[in-house]
């Protein structure tokens, strides 16, 4: 990675209060994503009742994004050795946000960079108020992590509030509404006037 990205352990990255400890519980591993899908009866990415493989679109926000180009072609390549087939298509940014917005992608790749140095920031996008057109693209909703989000969200910077961070993120991190796939790590260079 160059030290420029790091591996995250869920939603909240760096050093900020809150972040999860623990590795992710899902590790690279083409041979156990093979064995579930088998399991959720699609052996070697076929669909039973047509025979065809399982076939996704992946949206791109920048195809003039070397990074992005290249994490999307290197997930193409792994799904497709498990037999699952992804389209890439690459949008222009407002295209991009407007299939956001009105539900219109199956697959994306998006980053995001905090507005305010808080774990709230990221877990503010997996509430279910937040749904598109909102900032919960993936438009996960999930009545348990709700209520702890709302119960967070009123409470001063503690060690409680801290406490439900945790426990919102063991909970996205076994439902796995997306795939956390690395913090990006920012280098900049500032005169000192």
């Amino acid at each position: 990675s160059n030290y420029r990205a790091v591996q995250p352990t869920g939603p909240v990255p760096g050093d900020l209060v809150g972040r999860r400890a623990e590795p992710l519980p899902y590790r690279f591993d083409l041979e156990r994503a093979r064995r579930l899908l088998a399991e959720a009866g699609y052996p070697e990415g076929r669909d039973p009742a047509t025979g065809k493989r399982l076939e996704f679109t992946l949206d791109i926000g920048r195809a003039d994004d070397l990074e992005l180009r290249q994490s999307a072609e290197l997930f193409t390549s792994f799904m497709d050795q498990i037999g699952v087939v992804i389209r890439t298509v690459y949008n222009n940014w407002p295209n991009y946000l407007d299939k956001l917005d009105r539900r219109q992608v199956q697959l994306y790749i998006l980053r995001w960079i905090a507005d305010y140095p808080d774990a709230d920031n990221f877990l503010q996008l997996f509430n279910g108020r937040n749904v598109s057109p909102g900032p919960n693209h993936s438009n996960y909703v999930n009545a348990d992590y709700d209520a702890l989000y709302n119960e967070a969200s009123v409470l001063p910077d503690s060690p409680e509030r801290t406490r439900l961070y945790l426990k919102m993120q063991d909970i996205l991190v076994e439902d796995v509404p997306w795939i956390f796939a690395s913090d990006l790590l920012v280098f900049i260079l500032q005169q000192p006037r």
